[in-house]
C-alpha cells in the first residue's frame, strides 16, 4: 500500500521534471530512477520487508526536495561557438601527478592487506580475505594511501579528456583506472568509477565536436556501461559468496539468481530502513553522513567523536546494512535534514549540469561526480565521505587549471564580452531537453 503511494508520488515528480527540465537533466533521471526502484520493489516476488509509511514519506521528501532545488536554478545555457581550449602541458603534468598518486595508493592498499592477513603476495589472496580485512579486520580508513587509492575516477576522466582532445594514446589511462579500482572487491569503487566516467564522456563529447550526439550512440554507450556494471557486479558477488548466500535466504523464486542479487542490492535499502524505523533502531553512529567534516574537525584538534562508517545489520529477512541515502540523512538529522540536504544537492546538480553544458571542464567534473553520488543513493549518501570530498576538490583544481592555461595560451580573457571574441556565446533554454550544439570551427 505505502509502496504504491510512494510510486505514484515519484512518478508525478518525474513527469513534472521531464516537462520543465527535459529528459536529459540529472534531476529528471534521479526521479525516474527512484520511480523504477519502487516499481521493482512492488513487482519482484522476493519477500522483502514491506516499505513503511515513514520510509515512503522520507523518500518522497528527498526526491521532491531534490527536484525543487533543481527547478530553482537558472536553466539558460550560454554555450561556446568554439571548442573550449585546454592546455596540453598542464593536462600532462596533472596526469603524471595524479596517476603516480593512484599507483602509490594501490601499492599502499596491497601492502596494508597483505600485512593484515599475514602473507607476502597480494595476488595469492582471494576476494573474501581481502574484503574481510577491509570491513572486519585492521585495514579501515587507509590514511593518505587510502585517499590516493580513490583517485581512479580522476585518472579515468583525464584519460577521456586527453583521448578526445589530444591523442588516442591518452585513453590508456582508462584501463589503468579500472585496474586500480578492481584491486578492492568492494564493488562500489568500480561502479562509482563507471557512474562518473559516463556523464563526463558525454559532457566532453557534447562540447568538443560541432555536431549533436546521436541518440542511438548515446543509448548504446549507456546500455553497454550498464551491462558491464551488471556483469562485474555479479562476478564479484559470486567470488565473495554473496550470490550463493542470498539464494539460501530467498529459496526458490521466479527470479534467476544472477538478477536477484543486483535487484536486492538496489532495493534492499528501502526495506532495511523500514525495518529499522519500525523497530526504533538507529543502525549507525551519528555523523556518518558528514564524516569528512568531522574528520577535519578532529584533525584540527576539536573534541569530536569520529563515527564508525560501517552500520549494523537488520534482517529483511536476510542481514542487510545499507539504508539508502535518504535514510542515512534521516537517522542523523530527521526529515527536515533530508529536505534541506537534497534541495541543496538538487540546486548544485542543476547548476553544475548547466555550466558543464557551457563547456566548463571543472563543472563537468563536479556534475559527473554528483551523478555518481545520485547513483549510489539506493545504498548511501557519499557526498561528504572523506575520499569523495578529497577527489572532488582536487579534480576541480585540476580541470580549472587545464582550462585557464588553455585560455591564457590563446590569449582569451577569463570573461569575454558577449560579441567581441571567438568565444562568443548564445543562449539556449534547457527546458526542451535539447543538447547544446556547437557551431563554427575549432580555433587553431
Amino acid at each position: 500500500m505505502f509502496a504504491t503511494l510512494l510510486l505514484a508520488c515519484n512518478l508525478l515528480s518525474y513527469l513534472i521534471l521531464a516537462k520543465h527540465l527535459g529528459q536529459s537533466h540529472p534531476a529528471t533521471w534521479f526521479s525516474l530512477g527512484w520511480t523504477a526502484l519502487v516499481l521493482i520493489h512492488l513487482a519482484t516476488p522476493l519477500g522483502l520487508y514491506p516499505i513503511s509509511l515513514l520510509t515512503a514519506f522520507v523518500i518522497v521528501v528527498g526526491v521532491w526536495s531534490f527536484g525543487l532545488g533543481a527547478l530553482s536554478v537558472k536553466r539558460t545555457v550560454l554555450h561556446p561557438k568554439f571548442q573550449p581550449p585546454i592546455s596540453t602541458t598542464i593536462l600532462t603534468i596533472w596526469a603524471i601527478i595524479v596517476t603516480a598518486a593512484l599507483v602509490y595508493g594501490v601499492h599502499e592498499f596491497q601492502v596494508s592487506i597483505t600485512t593484515a592477513v599475514g602473507v607476502q603476495d597480494f595476488s595469492s589472496l582471494d576476494a573474501t580475505k581481502i574484503r574481510f580485512a577491509q570491513t572486519l579486520g585492521t585495514v579501515r580508513g587507509g590514511g593518505v594511501g587510502g585517499l590516493m587509492f580513490a583517485m581512479s575516477p580522476l585518472v579515468a576522466c583525464l584519460g577521456l579528456l586527453g583521448g578526445m582532445r589530444v591523442s588516442r594514446g591518452w585513453f590508456a589511462l582508462v584501463p589503468l583506472a579500472f585496474w586500480a579500482s578492481t584491486q578492492s572487491p568492494g564493488r562500489t569503487f568500480t561502479l562509482g568509477l563507471m557512474a562518473t566516467m559516463l556523464p563526463f564522456y558525454f559532457y566532453i563529447r557534447t562540447t568538443s565536436r560541432p555536431m549533436r550526439l546521436n541518440k542511438v550512440k548515446v543509448t548504446s554507450i549507456a546500455l553497454g556501461t550498464l551491462t558491464a556494471a551488471f556483469v562485474y557486479f555479479n562476478s564479484i558477488g559470486q567470488s565473495l559468496g554473496k550470490n550463493q548466500a542470498l539464494h539460501e535466504y530467498l529459496g526458490n523464486t521466479k527470479i534467476p539468481d544472477f538478477l536477484a542479487s543486483p535487484i536486492v542490492y538496489q532495493i534492499g535499502g528501502m526495506s532495511a530502513l523500514s525495518k529499522a524505523q519500525d523497530a526504533n533502531f538507529n543502525p549507525g553512529e551519528f555523523g556518518r553522513n558528514i564524516f569528512a567534516l568531522i574528520r577535519i574537525a578532529a584533525f584540527l584538534g576539536f573534541p569530536v567523536h569520529v563515527p564508525d562508517t560501517i552500520t549494523n545489520y537488520v534482517f529483511i529477512p536476510f542481514p542487510f546494512n545499507v539504508y539508502t541515502g535518504f535514510g542515512d540523512v534521516w537517522s542523523d538529522f530527521g526529515t527536515i535534514g533530508v529536505a534541506i540536504a537534497f534541495m541543496a544537492m538538487g540546486a548544485l546538480a542543476a547548476h553544475a549540469h548547466r555550466r558543464a553544458l557551457e563547456g566548463r571542464l571543472n563543472w563537468a567534473w563536479v556534475s559527473s561526480m554528483l551523478m555518481s553520488v545520485l547513483a549510489s543513493t539506493p545504498l548511501t549518501l557519499r557526498i561528504l565521505y572523506l575520499d569523495f570530498v578529497t577527489v572532488m576538490t582536487l579534480g576541480i583544481v585540476v580541470f580549472a587549471s587545464i582550462t585557464i592555461g588553455g585560455r591564457r595560451a590563446m590569449g582569451i580573457p577569463r570573461k569575454n564580452p558577449p560579441d567581441s571574441t571567438p568565444a562568443r556565446t548564445q543562449s539556449q533554454d534547457l527546458s526542451d531537453g535539447a543538447t547544446p550544439r556547437l557551431t563554427g570551427l575549432n580555433p587553431p
